[in-house]
C-alpha cells in the first residue's frame, strides 16, 4: 500500500504545476515560490491557483529588482514584459519614459488555457509568442488503499487523519509537456511543435527569432528522470521552412537555469547556467562537452545585436560585464556594465529588437538601446566551451 500511496502523493504534486525554478525561473524570480500555474485569464483569479512551496535554495533569482521583469518583448513599437508582483505573475504592457526608465503599465489578457505554466515571452513570425507547458496524463494507475495488519503495526497504529485505509481508485499520473502560443487580442493560437520523445516533465522556455526568420525554442526537461522536476537537460528546436530542426544541446546538467537562447550570423547560441557553472553552446554542434563550465561566472542575458550576440555576465564579486560571443561560441571578456546610481541585479534582453536590453536594478529598471560591442579584449579570450 505504501508504494501506491506515495505514487499518488507524487501525482497530487505534479498535477498542479512544475516545482523547480530551473524550469520556471521566471515565476520563481517573480513571486519567490518554487512553481506556479495559471490559466485562462492571467489578470483575475490568480489567488485560486495552486503554489508548490518546496523551496528554491540556491536560486539565482532577481528577487532584489525594483521591477521584477524576467522576459521583455517589443512589437509594433510597444513593449511588453512578464513580471511577478504581490498580486501574482502577469504579462504587462510597459511604459518607457524620456529617461528610458521602464515601469509596469497595464496587465493584458492572453487567452491562455487553464493550467498553463509560463516559460517566456518573445517575438517571432511577426507576432507575440508565449512559451511554457501544459499538464497531461502520463499514465493511469489503480491505487489500492487497503491497509494491511503488518503495515498498521509498522506504523504503530498511528494513521494520519484523512488518509484512506480501504478501497481502490483510478489515479492519473500527471506531467507537463512543452507548448508555444501565438497570442494577440485575447486569443491564444497553439503552435504545432515537432514530434519529440514523450517526457514526464518538459517546458518550452527561452525563445528567439532565428536567422532564417522562423522561431527557435529552448526545451528544458528532466531527461527521463520521472521523479525529478529539474531542468537537467536541454533541447533546442528551430523552424526550417515547414519542418523543424531538433538539437540535443545539453545533458546531465543537474539543477540548471535560468538559461537563454539567441541567434547571430553563425546560427543559434544557448547560454546555460548549470549546477557546476556556466557555458555557451552552439546547438548545431551537438551536445555540450562534459567539463566545459566555469564556476565563477553566471550568464545573465544574451542580447542579439548588429555585430553579433553580446552576453551580460556576472562574477562572484557582484560585478557585471559585457562580453562578446564569437562565431565559435567563446566569450571575450569585456567592459564592466553599470547603470547610474544603482546596482545591477539582472537583465532581460528585448525580444524583437537588436541591441536592446532592460537592465534591472535594485531601485530602477532602465532600457539600454545601444549596448557596448566588445571588440577590444581585456585579459585575453576565455574559452568556456
Amino acid at each position: 500500500m505504501s508504494d501506491e500511496f506515495m505514487r499518488e502523493k507524487r501525482r497530487d504534486l505534479s498535477g498542479i504545476g512544475m516545482s523547480r525554478r530551473c524550469f520556471l525561473h521566471s515565476a520563481v524570480v517573480a513571486v519567490g515560490v518554487a512553481g506556479i500555474a495559471f490559466g485562462q485569464d492571467p489578470i483575475n483569479g490568480l489567488g485560486d491557483k495552486p503554489f508548490i512551496p518546496d523551496g528554491t535554495g540556491t536560486c539565482d533569482c532577481v528577487t532584489d529588482a525594483a521591477v521584477p521583469l524576467t522576459a521583455v518583448a517589443m512589437l509594433g513599437g510597444k513593449y511588453y514584459g512578464f513580471a511577478g508582483t504581490s498580486t501574482g505573475p502577469r504579462v504587462y504592457s510597459l511604459s518607457v519614459d524620456r529617461g528610458r526608465e521602464v515601469k509596469l503599465d497595464s496587465p493584458i489578457k492572453l487567452g491562455l488555457p487553464e493550467g498553463f505554466v509560463f516559460g517566456s515571452l518573445g517575438v517571432a513570425r511577426g507576432g507575440l509568442v508565449v512559451t511554457g507547458g501544459l499538464p497531461f496524463v502520463v499514465e493511469t494507475i489503480e491505487v489500492d488503499y487497503e491497509l494491511t495488519e503488518d503495515v498498521r503495526q509498522a506504523m504503530d497504529n498511528s494513521i494520519p487523519e484523512g488518509i484512506p485505509t480501504t478501497g481502490r481508485k483510478q489515479v492519473d499520473i500527471m506531467g507537463v509537456e512543452p507548448v508555444v502560443f501565438m497570442v494577440g487580442r485575447g486569443i491564444a493560437e497553439r503552435v504545432q511543435l515537432p514530434e519529440m520523445p514523450k517526457r514526464s516533465f518538459a517546458v518550452a522556455t527561452a525563445i528567439t527569432e532565428s536567422r532564417n526568420g522562423g522561431m527557435a525554442v529552448m526545451i528544458e526537461h528532466s531527461d527521463g528522470m520521472n521523479e525529478s522536476f529539474y531542468a537537467s537537460a536541454i533541447d533546442v528546436i528551430e523552424e526550417a521552412g515547414r519542418d523543424w530542426n531538433i538539437f540535443s544541446t545539453a545533458r546531465e546538467l543537474g539543477e540548471s537555469g535560468p538559461n537563454y537562447l539567441a541567434a547571430d550570423e553563425s546560427g543559434l547560441i544557448a547560454g546555460i547556467n548549470s549546477a557546476e557553472g556556466s557555458l555557451l553552446v552552439r546547438p548545431s554542434d551537438g551536445l555540450a562537452r562534459p567539463g566545459a563550465t566555469t564556476a565563477s561566472e553566471r550568464i545573465l542575458a544574451l542580447v542579439p545585436g548588429y555585430g553579433g550576440v553580446t552576453a551580460l555576465t556576472g562574477d562572484n564579486t557582484g560585478k557585471r560585464f559585457w562580453s562578446s560571443v564569437d562565431s565559435a561560441g567563446r566569450l571575450a571578456w569585456g567592459v564592466e556594465a553599470t547603470i547610474t546610481k544603482d546596482d545591477i541585479v539582472g537583465a532581460a534582453a528585448v525580444s524583437g529588437t537588436k541591441g536592446q536590453v532592460v537592465m534591472l536594478g535594485r531601485r530602477s529598471a532602465l532600457l539600454v538601446e545601444n549596448i557596448p560591442y566588445v571588440s577590444q579584449v581585456k585579459g585575453g579570450i576565455r574559452n568556456v566551451m
